[in-house]
């Protein structure tokens, strides 16, 4: 279905093949022929049709497709400039709804004829329900077979209701992990000692029917290379997804990636907090070069199986009592030390493709530096931008 679809991969040949199937418009498909006009009225049904899709599951509305009895009947398009409709859609969705839509992406598609369908994807939102704010409207929509329509106050409660839940959700989650990993349960044997978690989680993966179709390794080897992996790594299919870890002639492995069924990764790895020389120590340049490079891995990945943020990604440190933070082997630090055993970083949102994983890395990184008495990071420029001081 095209609404399954990432919107960088749809074609004209799938726009033709709704005319030709006459597919009918739904919950997760709506087709408009011509450009929305830009006055009340107009701002007021754009809005209404795309939070009507965020507070449902998710959908793709065509603009340049016509329909007839509700079935797409022909491929007409649109003329103009474009990418000045869409940055004009993009600025209506961030002034006109609250809370803030995440992760709606919109895109020209061309077709042979010279013009193009404006096609906006919407994907199910964790953080709603959306209410439509243009003009003091405050109105919540959602969709079903028939289109859109009003949400009413039991509605609205059972939304609000699950928005909470999934902030629980995800907390239940990163303990049941910690303690999973703290009684020595995970997917290899994991050498004793302080580790490294890190994890990607797309708000869909709380979805109970979203699933992702787990990828051969042979086209995300790289994608998956397991954090501080200097000697290699190995891989295999479990009853979980996909798992590589450390190669390494030994009983237990230093680190580990699993990617879930439902696009959860989890990276795990005993080495970068290893005592160096007896000396408690976190080497600044090491520990967040290799989150920012696992950080852009695994977004590549992420957009290879298909999956839309918005998504949270959390570190957690465990055994580092005692730990200080260092710039370098034999670099400067201060005295002030960790004061306790576990750190869970507040999760970083990501909630569009365009976050670089910079970003996210000194959101994740700055409370480390913190806990060891530090103001921030100092390895990243007032632009965000990461060097190694």
């Amino acid at each position: 279905m095209i609404a399954d679809k990432s919107l960088e991969s749809v074609e004209e040949s799938d726009l033709s093949a709704l005319v030709e199937n006459r597919t009918r418009e739904g919950p997760r498909l709506d087709l408009k022929r011509d450009q929305y006009t830009w006055n009340d009225a107009g701002t007021r049904e754009f809005l209404a049709d795309v939070t009507s899709f965020a507070n449902s599951h998710g959908g793709i509305l065509l603009i340049g497709v016509d329909e007839e009895d509700g079935c797409a009947s022909a491929l007409v398009g649109l003329e103009g400039d474009l990418d000045a409709e869409i940055q004009r859609m993009m600025g209506k969705l961030t002034d006109g709804v609250d809370p803030r839509l995440q992760g709606c992406e919109v895109r020209a598609i061309p077709l042979a004829s010279g013009r193009s369908v404006l096609a906006v994807r919407v994907p199910r939102s964790w953080n709603g329900p959306h209410m439509v704010t243009f003009k003091n409207l405050s109105r919540f929509f959602s969709r079903n077979s028939a289109g859109k329509y009003q949400l009413d106050v039991r509605e609205l409660r059972g939304q609000f209701a699950a928005s909470d839940t999934l902030a629980e959700r995800l907390r239940v989650f990163r303990i049941g992990r910690l303690s999973d990993l703290d009684a020595d349960i995970a997917p290899v044997p994991l050498e004793t000692g302080p580790k490294l978690i890190l994890h990607s989680i797309p708000l869909s993966a709380f979805d109970p029917v979203s699933r992702i179709e787990v990828p051969a390794i042979g086209d995300v080897n790289r994608l998956m290379r397991p954090i501080k992996s200097v000697g290699g790594w190995s891989w295999r299919n479990n009853f979980d997804g996909l798992l590589t870890f450390s190669n390494e002639a030994r009983d237990r492995m230093s680190t580990y990636v699993q990617l879930y069924r439902t696009g959860i990764l989890e990276a795990v790895d005993c080495r970068l907090l290893r005592a160096w020389e007896g000396d408690r120590v976190i080497v600044a340049g090491d520990f967040e070069e290799e989150i920012i490079a696992a950080i852009e891995r695994f977004m590549s990945l992420q957009r290879y199986v298909g999956l839309l943020p918005p998504t949270m990604w959390t570190l957690t440190l465990t055994g580092v009592r005692g730990y200080r933070m260092v710039l370098g082997r034999l670099g400067r630090s201060r005295n002030d030390l960790i004061d306790r055993e576990t750190l869970m970083v507040p999760e970083v949102m990501q909630d569009d493709r365009g976050r670089p994983a910079q970003a996210i890395a000194r959101e994740l990184v700055d409370p480390v530096w913190q806990a060891c008495g530090w103001e921030r990071s100092i390895n990243f420029d007032d632009d965000g931008n990461w060097r190694q001081a």
